[in-house]
């Protein structure tokens, strides 16, 4: 469905629907490039960045572009969240998949909440630069 709602909205079928100021960060396995796309409602124009495929990406390279990771994203990042959740005792090793799924997301919030950072199960820069700090200290 995601993808689906990804394609629609970059041939401008959804345009109308976005109702959100905050940008839209999103996977799509079509190509590797960043795409910006500008919609228009009566009232807003925004922009919203879809992004390639993040396979080869790292956290770092996601979040300095602005992005997040989070629930339904896979590839690198994904593996690197997963690899450092298991090294703070958040993850079995056995689940990195790069996959960023229900159990990675159940992870995550735990993570968060242990830590007093705004529980949402993703991976934004607060969380990964805490993640990178505890990780530092052993």
């Amino acid at each position: 469905m995601k993808n689906l709602k990804i394609r629609m909205l970059s041939l401008g079928v959804l345009s109308s629907i976005i109702i959100s100021s905050t940008p839209v960060f999103a996977k799509t396995n079509s190509s590797t490039e960043n795409k910006i796309v500008t919609t228009a409602s009566a009232s807003k124009e925004k922009k919203i960045v879809l992004k390639g495929s993040w396979d080869g990406q790292t956290v770092a390279e996601i979040l300095d572009g602005g992005g997040v990771i989070e629930y339904g994203d896979e590839g690198k990042a994904v593996r690197q969240v997963q690899s450092a959740l298991m090294g703070l005792g958040y993850f079995a090793i056995e689940k990195i998949d790069g996959e960023f799924g229900s159990e990675t997301r159940a992870a995550v919030k735990s993570f968060q909440r242990h830590e007093n950072l705004t529980v949402d199960g993703k991976i934004g820069k607060r969380t990964w630069n805490k993640m990178l700090y505890l990780l530092d200290q052993d």
